[in-house]
């Protein structure tokens, strides 16, 4: 089989809708079948990844907020219609980006004739990700009804995204193609036969709701019957579109048709109403044709979890595996219509019903793309058997695989799976030499790179058994039917309200397993054990949200269900609207000029359902990294690169004159290929000093006729996939993805390269006047085919300055579908971080500038500071009201006229709950756009005196908090660090440092927040990675700290106090402060001596690293307080930032050992311990008279 790759949308140019907001409907474009039969085939001809196309994508932007109306049923139920016409489709399907229904809703996707239709959804279909992907519809005329009850329909978030125009595949009617006719039906096995169980593990899946894979359910060693289902990796299934991933059961023909025959070239049955919608990403191993990394390594391997549980009626097997690596044997059946001793593949041809091949040959160690000695090839037989379904006389033709088998499974003869499709010779009709596929194998994946982020070992043995093989497991009669219910009281709760989970169960096989995700996060909060028929969880939520309550319960005989609640949380939710700022100080004009002070009205509307309880309202200077105000923040990556583009003031568009460099002369990837279509210019100099990339440095770069950079002088250029996940770039690689396409330098064109010493484009960071490199792809085309002419004149720039490491690209002509199938961002050499701008949209348009700055050298968004507390307060502010504040300012005296002047909302956080609608109430430059006259207005308040260091926590969420310390510095502004004691989703104890510098008037401090993973034990070594950042603000009048996270992207507040007081404290001496190990920099120990009634304590909160180099923590505290007096330690599981808290998380706790605290002073100590984790976590840190020091000041 040949396998298809990506393409762009095939529509007629001249048909394009206009969908305007408000409409009730939209008419389709027209299919233009000649474009896309000739990509079709190109894409066949290439091997690309994606799988085999069955429908092409619009991209529409739909909701029931933007259009059509909400209709009053005579029911009083609230109803909600858009219409699709797609009249040259064969089929339709949906993508919904945003898909959450509240209960009692429904959404039916319906022919407008009613002749056909999809089962409802409703809000048992919300998931985490919150999407929703549909199985294809057969008619041109689709009608969306939404339905809600009165109370509720506000409450719906519904945006569809995507209309699938289908052409061919599920064996409807296709305008082209059909799988081959002399492929046998899986309805041709005997009811006896065994290879019946197998066929049940198969599914069809599709990705995108446009291309098509085949897939297996494989077992694990704890035989939970787990959704595990392994695909391929060419598939292109990653953590981007998971979610749309539909898995189609028993989409097979009812009756078996002789292979070889009419009838099984001809179409039979539709799709199956059996799917399964939604999945996530776990693990992979490089595609076979990836062109990038060791050949060594493309075993092809792509292990995903489907999110749903099973339908008891779909009858399925999870298939057993054989990991071992040795060549499978085949052997010819002693009976002509036997199956015994053969080896099998089960897969979907085309998108069609499923089917069976067979092998009696012994496998052998292949090659097949750019892949080397990593997979199974398998000979086709050539004379299969005659099975006892199939009818009629005379020799079969050999059965092969096509398009759309990629990904199905390969059985050795003992029925276990050893290998996944990756591609191979064989079609209908072809000569035995040609009869013989490639299959990525196992037991490479197995244990690829031996990492828990690429092997499949975690999934397939958890249990740690080192097991070689393992049978597959049924669903079958083991599994009686359970029922459950779950009730919420109350069914719309407030924030901080106990919300009663009741869960009641009945048949299947007690006692019950319940796994209980409460926050709609997939995440699983709380696992309950040996339950007879009834268990209960009172979650407390910390903001406004809807969301989704699940429990999975499993049996004693591994056998599942899952019943969910939708529930909508009412909490304080703040709008902040500006006002025209007015002088306070200055020359009394229009203008904002440097050295004057400003105020800013602000009206804080709180538009949510629950009343803000003593709340404190954040103001930033700058941008906030979230909502509307973000252009930098959140856009960085975990390095802390960040982005913008010439949309806004901080990156401009000035294209460079590069018609006096030389062209340069690209050496060809491969000898097959014109060096103009994929090629390469090694060695490419970066000016006189070294160019700081993802924290490396490099003085050289290649640059690819492909319309990128990479930092590896052996990647020769040929890479033009479009991932929109990370890029499989091969080892120590890094690439800058200017345009990465597929991309042919015409007759006419260059590629350009050039170092300026004062650029000829200032830079938007550091010094304006710096070095810069230059390179310039001109009068590049889109390919087409090896026999049509590029398509487009593109010409583009990349520019890297020597001094603040920005990098810019330019588009001074744009490419023909404006990047539309192009990659652009950038990413670190191992493939781990990485900033995308964009992937698959039409960004590159004409006269774009897209700007990237390394986080030592961001472009000043503040130029001003605010003039006193940086908050407002308020004891109660009621749903629906209205609280009025100004926020003055000073614009800096050494401002530049027409830099960014900013201030932004952050956030409300109160006494239970937080709200970070956050959004910018100033956003203008210095002189208005004018000239600028320079004032003296200095500020008018004093800088405040900062609270003592301590641990802080809010007294409403007990389990996690933050050990704060101020540090004076002589001449200098106070340091604030702070180790942030908190939990991951999965309520497991992790922690994070974070440390900044408090203002002047010391208010406010913005901090990075710093995830440390231990990396190396002897020597002892740990990694460092930017996490996100955060806000301190200090409100003086109560000696509070109000907390801002921005931890991977969700913005979090929290109000803090002081929780325990130093003062009164009577044993040796009192020893608080942050303790840390000189030897082993990365762990350490907050110690605090406090006093609670008559007794003096001694606490100890020890940030450690896990098995697996995690950053975990321990508590542990005594009233002992003699020299060697062993601390008992605990671990509690407690809560994320934003995760609801429980009453009972005190019962978590978990007794993990003691440690150990020897004082030679005050500032020098020695830690022992003997710790070990929970087994969930897993690991030990035994540590025997080890150094500690006191770093921080005294509490």
């Amino acid at each position: 089989m040949l396998l298809p790759a990506g393409s762009s949308l095939a529509v007629a140019d001249d048909s394009a809708p206009v969908l305007e907001a408000g409409s009730t409907g939209i008419v389709m474009p027209a299919l233009d079948m000649a474009k896309a039969i000739s990509e079709d085939a190109l894409a066949d001809s290439k091997g690309n990844p994606g799988g085999w196309r069955y429908a092409l994508p619009f991209g529409v932007q739909v909701s029931p907020r933007t259009h059509g109306k909400w209709m009053r049923l005579p029911t009083g139920q609230m109803q909600w219609q858009y219409r699709v016409q797609a009249a040259s489709a064969v089929h339709v399907n949906f993508g919904f980006t945003t898909y959450w229904l509240p209960e009692g809703a429904e959404l039916r996707i319906e022919a407008t004739d009613g002749t056909e239709k999809i089962r409802p959804f409703t809000a048992a279909d919300n998931e985490s990700h919150r999407q929703l992907w549909t199985p294809p519809i057969a008619t041109q005329d689709v009608t969306l009804t939404l339905t809600a009850p009165p109370d509720r329909y506000q409450q719906v978030e519904l945006v569809l995204s995507r209309i699938n125009q289908g052409y061919r595949g599920f064996n409807f009617p296709g305008k082209v193609c059909k799988s081959g006719n002399c492929n046998t039906d899986v309805a041709c096995l005997a009811t006896e036969d065994t290879w019946n169980r197998e066929r049940r593990a198969v599914a069809a899946i599709g990705t995108n709701g446009e291309r098509f894979c085949t897939g297996s359910l494989v077992n694990n060693t704890a035989n939970d019957r787990r959704m595990l289902l392994a695909t391929a990796t060419h598939c292109n299934i990653n953590s981007g579109n998971a979610a749309s991933v539909i898995a189609y059961w028993n989409f097979e023909s009812a009756t078996c048709r002789r292979p070889g025959s009419a009838a099984s070239g001809q179409v039979n049955v539709g799709p199956t109403s059996n799917f399964l919608t939604g999945s996530r990403f776990l693990v992979s191993s490089p595609a076979f044709n990836n062109s990038i990394g060791p050949a060594g390594n493309k075993s092809d391997w792509t292990l995903i979890e489907l999110d749903d549980p099973p339908n008891p009626g779909s009858n399925l097997f999870w298939a057993g595996w054989d990991r071992s690596g040795t060549t499978p044997t085949c052997a010819v059946p002693a009976v002509a219509s036997s199956t015994t001793g053969l080896c099998a593949s089960i897969h979907h041809p085309n998108g069609d019903e499923k089917r069976i091949t067979f092998s009696e040959q012994n496998m052998a160690t292949s090659d097949i793309g750019n892949a080397r000695n990593v997979h199974w090839q398998v000979q086709w037989d050539s004379t299969p058997p005659v099975l006892p379904n199939i009818v009629g006389s005379g020799a079969l033709p050999p059965s092969v695989t096509e398009p759309g088998s990629s990904g199905s499974p390969l059985y050795n003869a003992n029925h276990r799976l050893v290998g996944v499709l990756s591609g191979g010779a064989s079609f209908c009709g072809a000569p035995t030499s040609q009869l013989n596929d490639q299959y990525g194998k196992l037991s490479h994946a197995w244990d690829y790179l031996d990492t828990t982020t690429t092997r499949l070992r975690d999934y397939l043995d958890p249990t740690n058994s080192g097991a070689i093989t393992l049978n597959g497991i049924d669903s079958g009669p083991g599994c009686v039917p359970m029922t459950a219910n779950l009730s919420v009281t109350p069914t719309s709760p407030n924030v901080d309200e106990s919300t009663r989970l009741n869960l009641s169960i009945s048949g299947g096989t007690a006692p019950y397993t319940v796994a209980w995700d409460v926050d709609d996060d997939g995440t699983i909060d709380r696992v309950a054990t040996a339950i007879g028929g009834t268990t209960s969880l009172a979650p407390h939520y910390v903001r406004a949200t809807s969301t989704t309550i699940k429990a999975t319960i499993r049996d004693s005989q591994a056998c599942s269900t899952e019943v969910s609640r939708a529930i909508n949380v009412a909490g304080p939710d703040i709008v902040a609207t500006a006002g025209v700022p007015t002088q306070l100080c200055g020359d009394n004009d229009a203008a904002l000029e440097p050295g004057e002070r400003w105020a800013v009205p602000v009206n804080l509307q709180n538009s949510g359902g629950n009343d803000v309880d003593n709340g404190v309202f954040v103001f930033v200077p700058g941008d906030t990294g979230t909502g509307d105000s973000s252009e930098l923040a959140q856009t960085a990556d975990a390095f802390g690169y960040t982005r913008a583009d010439n949309t806004g003031p901080l990156c401009r568009f000035q294209a460079i004159d590069m018609s006096a460099q030389p062209a340069l002369s690209p050496v060809a990837a491969t000898d097959t290929i014109s060096p103009f279509d994929d090629g390469a210019v090694s060695n490419l100099s970066l000016g006189p000093n070294p160019f700081n990339y993802y924290g490396q440095n490099f003085t050289q770069l290649q640059m690819s006729t492909n319309g990128y950079l990479s930092t590896s002088q052996n990647d020769g250029g040929g890479s033009y996939a479009n991932t929109c996940g990370f890029f499989p770039t091969g080892a120590d690689n890094g690439y800058l993805q200017a345009l990465q396409d597929d991309l042919v330098v015409q007759t006419g064109g260059a590629m350009r390269h050039a170092y300026f010493a004062n650029c000829p484009r200032q830079a938007d960071a550091g010094s304006a006047a710096q070095g810069c490199t230059v390179f310039e792809w001109r009068n590049v085309g889109q390919y087409v085919s090896s026999n049509s002419t590029p398509e487009g004149n593109a010409v583009f720039q990349a520019i890297l300055y020597d001094q603040s490491f920005e990098i810019v690209y330019q588009y001074l002509t744009p490419s023909s579908d404006l990047g539309e199938s192009a990659t652009i961002g950038i990413q670190n050499t191992s493939a781990s971080v990485r900033n995308l701008y964009s992937c698959g949209n039409p960004a590159a348009t004409a006269n774009r500038a897209v700007c990237f700055f390394h986080p030592t050298r961001q472009p000043n968004t503040t130029n001003l500071r605010i003039d006193g507390r940086p908050y407002a307060t308020v004891t109660s502010l009621n749903s629906g009201n209205t609280l009025s504040a100004g926020i003055p300012f000073q614009v800096s005296s050494t401002a530049a006229c027409g830099a960014p002047l900013k201030i932004s909302y952050l956030g409300m956080a109160d006494d239970t709950a937080f709200s970070a609608r956050s959004n910018t109430i100033l956003n203008t430059v210095v002189g208005n756009g004018g000239t600028c006259n320079v004032s003296n207005c200095p500020l008018t308040t004093t800088p405040k005196a900062l609270p003592r260091s301590g641990l802080y926590q809010n007294l409403n969420r007990l389990g996690s908090g933050t050990a704060a310390f101020n540090i004076p510095r002589d001449g200098n502004p106070t340091q604030f660090a702070s180790v942030w004691y908190t939990a991951k989703a999965d309520r497991s104890p992790y922690w994070y440092t974070q440390g900044g510098n408090w203002n002047d008037l010391n208010t406010q401090v913005e901090t990075d927040i710093t995830e440390t993973k231990q990396t190396g034990t002897n020597p002892f070594t740990v990694s460092r990675t930017r996490a996100g950042n955060g806000w301190v603000t200090y409100v003086d009048d109560s000696a509070e700290y109000v907390y801002f996270w921005n931890l991977n992207g969700t913005l979090v507040g929290e109000k803090q106090l002081r929780f325990v007081d130093e003062t009164g404290f009577s044993g040796d001496s009192n020893r608080s402060g942050g303790w840390f190990n000189p030897t082993e920099s990365g762990w350490g120990a907050t110690v605090t001596d406090f006093r609670s009634g008559s007794s003096s304590i001694r606490g100890i909160l020890a940030f450690l690293f896990d098995a697996a180099g995690e950053p975990r923590w321990m508590t542990g505290s005594t009233t002992n307080l003699a020299a060697n007096a062993q601390v008992p330690a605990t671990t509690a599981f407690t809560h994320c930032p934003v995760c609801p808290n429980f009453d009972d998380f005190s019962s978590t706790t978990v007794s993990t050992g003691t440690m150990q605290m020897n004082f030679t002073n005050s500032t020098n100590a020695t830690f022992n311990s003997s710790l070990n984790f929970p087994g969930s976590i897993g690991g030990s840190w035994n540590r025997t008279n080890t150094p500690m020091i006191l770093i921080t000041p005294p509490f």
